[in-house]
């Protein structure tokens, strides 16, 4: 199964049984093609433009994983406005959220549909809730996994220990992450993981939100 090269999503697959194989993208169609690879993981709409479809044969709705977007917005500029400016910026984003996770669903599910117009063979799997609930046993010690990189990265950051955090708004070194989602709440931990403390300064998160199951 090709994976990115993330430890995390590797240690995953490997509690769900399969060999993860860490793979750059620009390797993944000609690794299908020859059988170096069995399968990837990606939303309908990003398997159809890359034809990915062309060298596999199912097409398997798992609900595994989230697909997470970002509004991120230079800190300096955003605190800069005025404040009736960031009231309506934040209102417009939580507005937009509902509409936006109905476009995907929409747009997701044009895309499925020409990808079976294009190879009537794709054979489409959807799991049902038995079936997933297998995989979220399986992926429960991923938990620890999560917070043992959480805490290190963090701890290269702020240098201090890190701890655990159960929520949607995370605060370092004055930057407030803030995760909204149609369903107001965060069903997955979310990490931007920045590499060093001047990037961590450029950045705000505005909102992040479930894109594609």
């Amino acid at each position: 199964m090709r994976t990115m090269t993330s430890r995390l999503i590797v240690e995953n697959y490997k509690a769900y049984g399969a060999s993860p194989v860490p793979t750059p993208w620009g390797e993944v169609y000609s690794g299908l093609q020859m059988g170096v690879l069995d399968g990837q993981v990606n939303c309908p709409f990003f398997i159809e433009e890359q034809h990915i479809d062309d060298v596999q044969n199912y097409l398997t709705f798992s609900y595994c994983n989230p697909f997470l977007m970002t509004l991120i917005v230079n800190p300096q500029f955003f605190d800069a406005l005025p404040a009736d400016i960031q009231k309506i910026v934040y209102e417009t984003v939580e507005e937009l959220l509902p509409f936006s996770f109905q476009w995907q669903i929409e747009f997701n599910e044009k895309r499925l549909k020409k990808m079976q117009e294009r190879k009537s063979s794709l054979k489409v799997v959807y799991l049902n809730q038995e079936e997933v609930d297998v995989f979220k046993e399986l992926a429960k010690p991923m938990r620890e996994v999560y917070y043992e990189i959480a805490r290190k990265r963090r701890k290269n950051i702020s240098g201090d220990t890190g701890k655990r955090h159960r929520g949607c708004e995370l605060r370092e070194n004055k930057v407030n992450r803030s995760c909204l989602s149609g369903l107001r709440e965060c069903r997955q931990p979310y990490s931007l993981n920045p590499k060093n403390e001047r990037h961590l300064q450029e950045i705000k998160i505005l909102s992040c939100e479930n894109r594609c199951a």
